[in-house]
């Protein structure tokens, strides 16, 4: 895609935050989806010095209790200060990643320089309990098993999967992208500091996330948000990228190889860069399935070492509507944190054999 000028703009992730992770009727279960959302677009202002008046289009992925996407991006674009004039759009589908990419689009085309995208979902007050094996999950799985990944290997997988978010947690590394507490009607609004699966037993988590059988990343409450801009808009505004967003690729497949699709989409992505799995440093894969994690992470080459280096989604949880963004604030803090790192991969199936993946470059 290119602009009226004919050259393609750059996108550049200037800041990004989350809330931390509460559990399903846990500590944020009271806080809207809505407060969530403005919570965590204020802060990526905050942190890039960004006036609101300046962003001129917010796009917000949801899944929430609190109506129509597109009502809670005004409710958020209200709280957070923004211009009336500023474009507004809600994405339905609940997927914050895709928000992202469609801030993202915005600014090749040269449609806009300055794009703030998140998600925000309240899993509590949207009355979602125990997860529901899908059909299309049981049968991806299925061909995962025939990919020959044994039980055991995923098992394990998702054992260290926590094991690691455990030791990150206790370090302290994921406070550098968590917005612990915001202002709300001249008070303060205190959230949590770390996120809550964290401190829970097995036992104490929703069913199917627990070990009892097919483990999957359990639902929360939280919101994940990202300021996109021009290369124009960093020069003009003096702004600090944190990193630029090389390239993303999109793929589907049948439900009954769903599998499949991540891997399609971090080749797409990959190819797009002009790159290898071998120039990535490190990668976030969605957990959702943990089998199909396991055999995509085999398929593409990637070290286990290189792969969700403080845990995913089967320990943090994965609030509807800011899984795929949490990933990706994740991943530019991780890469961030160590010297070697330059490049970066997040990919996650989205459900009904569709898959997303994107490339970013530390600046």
């Amino acid at each position: 895609m290119r602009n009226m000028g004919g050259e393609t703009q750059s996108v550049y992730l200037v800041a990004c935050c989350r809330t931390a992770i509460g559990a399903l009727n846990g500590s944020l279960r009271h806080v809207s989806a809505g407060e969530l959302g403005a919570a965590v677009v204020r802060e990526v202002l905050r942190r890039s010095g960004t006036a609101p008046r300046l962003v001129e289009a917010l796009v917000l992925g949801s899944a929430s209790a609190a109506g129509p996407a597109h009502i809670l991006a005004g409710q958020v674009a209200e709280k957070a200060g923004f211009s009336p004039s500023a474009r507004i759009a809600g994405m339905a589908d609940g997927s914050g990643i895709n928000a992202l990419l469609r801030g993202a689009r915005s600014i090749r085309t040269g449609a806009a320089q300055l794009v703030a995208a998140g998600g925000a979902g309240n899993s509590s007050a949207a009355g979602r309990g125990a997860i529901p094996l899908r059909q299309e999950t049981c049968a991806g799985n299925a061909h995962c098993e025939k990919q020959c990944v044994p039980r055991e290997e995923w098992e394990a997988f998702v054992l260290a999967s926590r094991e690691k978010a455990q030791a990150a947690g206790l370090a302290d590394r994921f406070r550098p992208e968590i917005v612990p507490a915001v202002p709300v009607d001249g008070g303060l609004l205190r959230m949590l500091e770390a996120d809550e699966y964290l401190t829970m037993a097995a036992h104490q988590l929703p069913a199917g996330c627990n070990g009892d059988g097919m483990s999957m990343e359990p639902p929360g409450d939280g919101a994940a948000a990202a300021l996109l801009a021009s290369g124009a808009a960093v020069c003009r505004y003096g702004l600090t990228p944190m990193a630029r967003l090389l390239s993303w690729g999109q793929a589907g497949v049948p439900a009954e190889v769903s599998g499949d699709s991540m891997v399609l989409a971090c080749r797409q992505s990959l190819r797009k860069a002009g790159l290898t799995a071998d120039d990535i440093d490190l990668a976030e894969f969605g957990e959702s399935f943990p089998p199909q994690t396991v055999a995509a992470v085999r398929s593409l080459g990637f070290g286990l070492e290189r792969v969700n280096v403080n845990g995913g989604g089967i320990a943090l949880g994965a609030p509807a509507g800011c899984g795929g963004l949490r990933m990706i604030v994740t991943l530019l803090h991780a890469l961030r944190g160590r010297a070697y790192a330059k490049r970066g991969m997040a990919a996650l199936n989205t459900g009904t054999g569709q898959s997303l993946a994107v490339v970013f470059e530390t600046c």
